[in-house]
């Protein structure tokens, strides 16, 4: 119970726990030897717990990330980091969900522009829905389908203008062609089966 601070050989603060009386949970920071502050966050039974919060050595946000039990769980955002300091806005990189320390949900990254670079779902860590990436301006390049990390359905690659340049269909991660193609749609529109489901 009670504020403890711990010290770089340097003699500089490497970090301070503080203890709560009426619980397990302890209140944390850690920092660079520079002396900005590195992170912080709160531990409940000496695990990572809630929302924690990563700063680069500039002191400038880096990610937060979210746990439960020392692992994570729930949405983590990491943030670009530019050179020019002067810039104040922050700019997202990425936004994960995660559910028991793999990837489950959305997950999205950013250009530096803001504009949507990668977009798709995961299940349990793997790819499960459609997924989606962007040219530079903001133009579908690709996009793929995927049920429980192998391809399903119909995957284009489209141009910067948005037109689209080829597709291929595949059935539980096999690509079909040809006259298998042909037989595959026909037996799916008969029993009423969209092809991408």
């Amino acid at each position: 119970v009670g504020t403890f601070k711990y010290y770089y050989p340097s003699r500089s603060k490497q970090a301070v726990i503080t203890h709560d009386q009426n619980s397990n949970r302890s209140y944390t920071e850690f920092y660079h030897e520079s002396g900005n502050l590195m992170s912080k966050g709160i531990f409940i039974n000496m695990k990572k717990d809630s929302i924690w919060k990563n700063f680069a050595p500039s002191g400038r946000l880096s990610s937060t990330e979210t746990y439960k039990n020392d692992t994570l769980n729930g949405i983590t955002t990491i943030y670009y980091l530019p050179e020019d300091l002067y810039i104040k806005k922050l700019m997202i990189c990425s936004v994960t969900n995660y559910k028991n320390g793999k990837y489950d949900g959305e997950r999205i990254e950013y250009f530096e522009s803001g504009i949507i670079k990668t977009k798709g779902t995961y299940t349990n860590n793997v790819r499960n829905g459609v997924f989606i990436t962007n040219h530079p301006n903001g133009n579908v390049m690709n996009l793929e389908r995927y049920k429980m990390g192998v391809r399903h359905g119909w995957c284009t690659v489209s141009n910067e203008s948005g037109i689209e340049t080829s597709r291929s269909y595949f059935f539980n991660g096999e690509l079909l062609e040809g006259k298998k193609l042909d037989a595959k749609l026909k037996a799916l529109k008969s029993k009423g089966i969209n092809p991408n489901e």
